[in-house]
């Protein structure tokens, strides 16, 4: 279970009798509930704040269980603050990350340049694939490297998260992109069972 506090208000102050607590499967994870418990929250108290007469009035809420979905779906840009937090801890790397949602065609964060990021991921991960039907295979990982930069790439169902920076990563912060990874498919097992 996750429990997040009351909201804070805008004057510093708190919402009084209002928690949050969401319960799900043990193998998603604390950091994975945590997320999407500040989620749902944060688009509970956006919908409702104020709004609603009496609690017991379970017909004001069938919109909001609608948009599940889509909150879930909104953790994708957490988490990847959250590895983009990680690697900024170490300047001299230089690296950045973003995942590339290949059914909606768009990349989190918005903005990264999807115009030209999205071509060419899927032609690199469309080319990893047709190399790996050679052993009935298909890519979960590809590294590339050259003088001056190195890139890792994670398959994730139908989404890439891509690391690219000067070098190639320590091992700290190859455990993060992993981590990253993860929490990244919790998501996608959540929005699509």
């Amino acid at each position: 279970m996750h429990r997040v506090p009351s909201k804070t208000l805008k004057d510093g102050s708190k919402k009084p009798g209002t928690i949050t607590a969401l319960f799900h499967a043990p193998e998603l994870g604390g950091t994975f509930g945590s997320i999407l418990a500040r989620q749902i929250s944060d688009a509970f108290w956006t919908d409702f704040d104020g709004k609603f007469n009496n609690v017991a009035d379970v017909a004001q809420f069938e919109k909001f269980g609608l948009k599940l979905t889509e909150i879930a779906r909104g953790c994708i840009e957490p988490i990847v603050a959250r590895l983009k937090t990680a690697l900024a801890s170490t300047r001299s790397l230089k690296a950045e990350c973003f995942v590339v949602l290949e059914d909606e065609r768009r990349v989190v964060p918005s903005s990264v340049d999807h115009i030209r990021i999205l071509p060419c991921m899927m032609a690199l991960i469309n080319r990893a694939a047709d190399i790996f039907t050679l052993t009935d295979d298909a890519p979960h990982s590809i590294e590339m490297g050259g003088a001056g930069s190195h890139t890792v790439v994670r398959r994730i169902g139908r989404a890439m998260l891509i690391v690219t920076g000067r070098r190639p990563l320590p091992p700290a912060l190859q455990d993060e992109v992993d981590s990253t990874a993860a929490l990244l498919a919790n998501v996608f097992m959540t929005i699509n069972p």
